[in-house]
């Protein structure tokens, strides 16, 4: 059996491993080559080292619940190299372009914490007397307003999703994007009597971990021993039916497989694959510029403190946030220096998309310096720039990954992943990893 997978960045790697794990397992001959358009593997996932610096341009880490992502590091031997993020990183924070205010998690907090007026207080709880709706289509914005009030949806789901999503709550389907607060409501009539009946709240389970060199260990470790070929730099110009086969097209190359899994972004899939090219053309992405700036602690009046800070729409920045690297794992800056990683862009900062790379980075090291208060500019300075970053989890993009799934499910042989149709997550794009082992086997 030959199967291809198209797109090698954590998905698509991920897939082939464990592919080629379960052909082994069946007893099934099977040749598997994963293609790649650019010259390294691992999409936006790449961890860089550089004058005691390690920077991610892209995730910095995953939660450590989800038994699939568990499961596949004791797989690559990977249970060694793992770094658990500090417990000082647990502290969120949020900023309104006058001062940093920390986000709430226990009903102490919650009821002294000056962030939320008293009638915005009164307003979210409550919550647990607000009949619940099945309204098709709702955005997570009508959702929380309707559920917990404007405030709550102002300062505290807004920033969640400009630090998830770099999106817009009220473009957001909350179908798509937040299911289980859908399902919540439906099963519990209420948030609360969800919470209290489960004993769940807070933020998610599992603690923030990555790897001692940076996400880059998960890339480069699948790539070693995958048990597949990898073939870089190579521009597929097609996929297209060839009797019971499939034919990948490109310069001066054809070759048919049984199997396709197309694992690529969904504007790259829209070019190579022309049945679902109207639909997947259609699903946006948020541009994100990531700037990583290295200060000395001494020359910040403002020590930063906990996980990092989500701007608030009311701030009115091009600062999506910024991340405490170097408080979230320590050994990501020298002694004596501080790691603060910005993201820049987003849905309300498009703009970005416009400036060129020195103007983003003099805005960020402008704000991030005034932010807290710095004597002295930063010593180190790493950008790169997404020009599609993450994909817009809006009714649109629903509603097309369901007539691109439709599709594919009229032919043998055509399977789906990636972060444009099952979650932006890395846990996400695993899990799926480990549906498509088996899906292509029956």
């Amino acid at each position: 059996m030959k199967i291809a997978v198209i797109g090698g960045g954590v998905s698509g790697l991920v897939s082939a491993y464990l592919i080629s794990k379960e052909s082994e397992k069946r007893g099934i001959k099977a040749s598997i080559k994963l293609f790649e358009k650019e010259s390294r593997c691992g999409g936006t996932i790449s961890s860089t080292t550089k004058d005691g610096f390690t920077v991610e341009s892209g995730p910095n880490g995953f939660l450590d619940s989800k038994k699939e992502t568990l499961e596949l590091i004791k797989s690559a031997g990977l249970g060694s190299e793992l770094l658990p993020s500090s417990r000082e990183s647990e502290l969120r924070f949020v900023y309104d372009g006058k001062k940093l205010w920390k986000v709430p998690e226990k009903p102490i907090e919650f009821a002294f914490s000056g962030l939320i007026t008293p009638l915005g207080k009164a307003r979210i709880l409550s919550e647990i007397f607000i009949k619940k709706s099945d309204i098709p289509d709702e955005t997570v914005g009508d959702f929380v307003r309707r559920r917990l009030g404007r405030e709550a949806a102002e300062k505290l789901i807004d920033p969640m999703i400009r630090g998830i999503y770099a999106g817009n709550l009220d473009e957001l389907d909350l179908d798509f994007a937040f299911h289980r607060m859908k399902e919540l409501e439906r099963d519990y009539g209420s948030l609360f009597k969800a919470m209290f009946k489960l004993k769940k709240g807070g933020p998610p389970p599992g603690h923030l971990t990555s790897f001692r060199n940076g996400m880059q260990e998960l890339i480069d470790t699948i790539e070693k021993i995958g048990g597949f070929e990898v073939i870089k730099n190579f521009e597929i110009k097609e996929v297209l039916k060839n009797g019971d086969m499939w034919r990948i097209k490109a310069e001066n190359y054809d070759e048919d497989f049984d199997k396709i899994v197309f694992t690529l972004p969904a504007y790259a899939l829209a070019k190579i694959f022309k049945p679902v090219s109207k639909y997947a053309e259609r699903i946006s992405y948020q541009p994100i510029c990531v700037v990583h700036l290295g200060y000395e602690e001494k020359l910040l009046e403002k020590k930063p403190q906990g996980f990092g800070f989500i701007t608030l729409e009311k701030a009115k920045l091009k600062i999506l946030g910024t991340i405490f690297s170097s408080n979230i794992f320590s050994n990501r800056a020298p002694k004596g220096m501080m790691l603060l990683s910005s993201m820049v862009g987003g849905a309300f900062n498009k703009d970005v998309l416009n400036m060129s790379d020195d103007e983003v980075i003099n805005y960020t090291v402008n704000e991030v310096s005034r932010i807290f208060k710095s004597n002295g500019k930063p010593s180190f300075i790493s950008f790169k720039r997404h020009i599609r970053a993450i994909p817009n989890y809006n009714l649109e993009s629903k509603n097309m990954k369901k007539l691109i799934i439709d599709e594919l499910k009229k032919e043998k042989g055509l399977y789906l992943g990636g972060n444009a149709f099952f979650g932006i997550g890395v846990n996400d794009t695993i899990k799926r990893a480990y549906e498509l082992s088996s899906e292509v086997f029956i």
